[in-house]
């Protein structure tokens, strides 16, 4: 083996460790919790992620950085240290030099690696976060307009034109603008991919139930208090529904496929349908007040990460 791969890899392994991970996991959560773009694209660049411009889309970064630096996936990353070393590779080597090759801790308070206990779950009260409320026609934010620490009321005020959307029409609206088209069932079951609708005013899903097609779905930020027609949506694989008013989750519970799941922010208070969904591999209950705790218990048994 060469010696200069050998001694590089054991500097880049020296990098990896469970305090490390936990300290880029707290960081991130600040970030998130302070809707600081900066941090959150700093670290995308890191591991190869989209970076983004709208905070509507901070929790699917966030999730996908959680879901690399969780300290829970420290075996992961030594495994990929171990093979990288078995097949002399150095791409893979230099991708996991650069996720961790920066100071982790720059920018966290002192006491923040002492209040995060990875052991059990990520933990964040919603005062600290964003409320739910729908207050002042669409405004979601609880700090002042303009704050660089939140959400600002401008970018979260729905269009008059667009408020209180149901489903089929914020779609038509998303995808033909102003033109003249009717979405049909044909034209919905003929839909794949991604497909991403956040802050719409949405409260109605009816159609939805079409786009069996469809394997993720971001619909945060709108007002959509059932979810009954997902049930039929069983290939779904990430259904993000942030910030809504949903106080029944059990139509998920159906969805068997399901990896990545973002409920936080709603009016839940049972997640026991969830423990059907054998795939999950990332669950985001934050801000909910969940009574049972069970349900988390046996899904973080199965190896799902957890952020309540």
């Amino acid at each position: 083996m060469n010696d200069s791969f050998a001694e590089r890899h054991t500097r880049v392994a020296a990098l990896y460790s469970e305090e490390a991970m936990k300290a880029a996991a707290a960081l991130l959560i600040e970030a998130y919790r302070r809707s600081d773009l900066t941090v959150l694209n700093r670290y995308a660049l890191r591991i190869g992620a989209e970076t983004i411009t709208d905070r509507r889309s901070a929790g699917k970064l966030f999730s996908q950085l959680i879901m690399y630096y969780h300290p829970d996936r420290y075996a992961a990353r030594k495994q990929e240290l171990e093979v990288s070393l078995e097949r002399r590779d150095n791409l893979a080597l230099d991708a996991l030099e650069n996720a961790m090759k920066e100071d982790l801790g720059h920018g966290l308070p002192a006491d923040a690696y002492e209040e995060f206990e990875y052991d059990e779950t990520y933990t964040m009260d919603e005062a600290d976060f964003f409320t739910n409320s729908f207050e002042n026609d669409g405004y979601y934010a609880d700090e002042e307009e303009g704050s660089q620490d939140g959400w600002a009321q401008d970018e979260w005020e729905p269009d008059e034109d667009r408020a209180d959307f149901g489903f089929i029409e914020a779609l038509r609206a998303e995808i033909f603008g102003n033109l003249d088209f009717t979405l049909l069932p044909k034209d919905l079951i003929m839909l794949d991919g991604e497909i991403v609708l956040p802050g719409l005013g949405i409260r109605d899903l009816t159609g939805i139930e079409y786009c069996t097609g469809v394997t993720s779905f971001d619909l945060s930020w709108n007002r959509i208090a059932s979810i009954a027609e997902l049930r039929e949506l069983d290939g779904l694989r990430q259904l993000r529904v942030a910030h809504n008013l949903i106080d029944d989750i059990a139509p998920v519970g159906t969805l068997t496929e399901l990896e990545f799941l973002d409920i936080s922010f709603n009016d839940i208070d049972d997640i026991s349908d969830l423990t059907n969904l054998k795939r999950l591999r990332f669950l985001n209950v934050m801000g909910n007040e969940i009574r049972d705790r069970r349900p988390l218990t046996l899904l973080r048994s199965r190896g799902t990460i957890i952020v309540e």
